[in-house]
């Protein structure tokens, strides 16, 4: 799955879409309360609104594209939720860290959507203006990640050119997608490393030949696995970090309890995405954490950890069913 502008909008930040504020110092608590309100203006066809004498009103050519525009957005948007199995409210809340990286990973109309999801998901945030500003759509950061865009897809069609072997075109998508995956790469072979995966038979290896091997291995998984499904499992285990942090009683990652693995899966704000990166983790990392001693949160939900294919870009009855969500 290409998830560079996944939702099929391209780029450029002179869109239908209005971004919160012109610039990144424009963040505040205005354009967040903005952002409420335009979540519940959305599921209205405002240019087809009822008269006086209880007639519907004809809509306009220009409102009839914008309505147009605003189902194609929530469908692109739809299908990606249902894709990488985030139609949780929250669990899309939190997939993202902040809207440059939504809009990079996943294009405008999902970056947006989830910039109106985060805004629901953390009402209390309009007091915390870092929190604001993150998750707030701007023009600057849309300018931003579009110009990095070009750099890369610049450099990647250099790199294109210098090889005479190949066709035009051919493999620069799989070669894309294989160079943004390299950056999960260390972060996986260092959450193994802190887990001590294979420490015990391999006594004697030394700390820089123990690490080779974990990113051999890192890389590996990082190859068989999607972007999703990678960009879950990290920004779970930096929860997890963070969580076991915030105890009295210190506890690090290689040595998790099933009762504290347990209390973080229950309280995480978006169970669905925490047990299934938890068990993702712990079948291809082989980090040891006791997650089949858990009692699990009921999420009955299938693993976002799925072998990426091919689909035609249709609206099926679950991804209407989406519409509804922000």
């Amino acid at each position: 799955m290409n998830l560079d502008g996944a939702d099929g909008d391209g780029a450029g930040y002179d869109s239908e879409f209005t971004v919160l504020s012109s610039d990144e110092s424009g963040a505040s608590i205005f354009g967040l309360r903005s952002a409420l309100h335009e979540v519940e203006e959305d599921d209205e066809l405002s240019d087809s609104s009822s008269q006086g004498d209880g007639e519907m009103a004809v809509p306009s050519h220009h409102g009839a594209a914008r309505v147009g525009r605003t189902v194609a957005e929530k469908v692109r948007v739809s299908k990606w939720r249902t894709d990488n199995f985030l139609l949780d409210s929250l669990d899309f809340a939190y997939v993202f860290t902040d809207f440059e990286e939504a809009y990079s990973q996943a294009g405008r109309a999902v970056a947006m959507s989830w910039s109106k999801a985060a805004t629901l998901a953390e009402p209390e945030m309009v007091t915390d203006m870092t929190r604001v500003s993150a998750v707030e759509a701007t023009a600057t950061k849309i300018r931003k990640v579009d110009e990095q865009k070009k750099t890369q897809a610049i450099k990647r069609r250099k790199l294109t050119d210098a090889s005479s072997l190949r066709q035009p075109g051919e493999g620069a998508e799989v070669e894309e997608e294989e160079e943004d995956k390299v950056r999960f790469i260390e972060p996986l072979a260092q959450l193994m490393m802190d887990c001590e995966v294979g420490r015990t038979e391999n006594a004697s290896a030394t700390d820089e030949e123990f690490m080779s091997s974990l990113r051999r291995k890192a890389t590996r998984v990082v190859k068989a696995a999607g972007i999703p499904t990678l960009h879950i499992a990290i920004t779970t285990a930096d929860e997890l970090r963070k969580y076991l942090e915030s105890r009295e009683t210190h506890m690090g990652v290689n040595k998790v309890e099933p009762i504290v693995l347990e209390e973080f899966l229950w309280q995480s704000r978006a169970r669905v995405r925490a047990v299934n990166a938890i068990c993702w983790m712990c079948k291809n990392l082989r980090l040891g954490w006791p997650i089949d001693s858990v009692e699990r949160p009921d999420t009955k939900k299938a693993s976002p950890i799925v072998v990426e294919r091919k689909q035609a870009p249709v609206a099926q009855p679950v991804m209407l069913k989406a519409l509804e969500t922000p």
